[in-house]
């Protein structure tokens, strides 16, 4: 940390006590309490598979979306509410929250797309909420399994209705 601080005094910069920390970013494995990632503008780098153009496997620092990132967008989606927006209709909260989708997509789904699945799956789960609350019967309240159906078939013939469906994050039911 003190070559640091004298690097950046040479060039009339100071660091910050509390923000600064010193982060190993080898592949090889450290024995101690060693931090071998840190966060940064939503993104965790870490070690990480990659693979190389030829296909072999090996073990890189790579950036995915943070879950400080994650919990703050499940936390939007819970916020939504979208279950109680009874009174919408599927292309009218398509319309609504695609362009967030569309948003945290292209920002944290630049590297390491995968790690967003859970996240795009809570969207699909509202949506599930949403339907049974929506098309409920006189004696009690739509089935999962029968939401999952008419989720289905509606994606069946607009299947880019939502933007996490154009990503692939589905619940397997068709």
């Amino acid at each position: 940390m003190q070559i640091v601080k004298e690097r950046l005094a040479a060039c009339k910069l100071t660091v910050n006590a509390q923000k600064t920390q010193i982060v190993y970013c080898g592949t090889v494995k450290l024995k101690g309490d060693v931090k071998r990632g840190f966060d940064f503008l939503g993104y965790t780098f870490r070690p990480r598979f990659a693979q190389s153009k030829t296909g072999r496997r090996f073990v890189s620092v790579l950036p995915a979306v943070s879950e400080a990132a994650k919990k703050n967008i499940r936390r939007t989606v819970k916020e939504w509410q979208l279950h109680h927006r009874i009174a919408d209709t599927i292309e009218s909260l398509a319309q609504w929250i695609n362009p967030y989708l569309r948003g945290w997509v292209n920002y944290y789904g630049r590297f390491y797309r995968s790690e967003l699945g859970k996240p795009m799956l809570q969207v699909e789960h509202y949506l599930i909420r949403w339907i049974q609350r929506k098309y409920k019967k006189s004696t009690g309240s739509l089935g999962i399994r029968a939401a999952l159906r008419y989720l289905g078939q509606v994606r069946k013939y607009k299947p880019h209705l939502f933007e996490h469906w154009r990503q692939g994050w589905i619940w397997a039911t068709d």
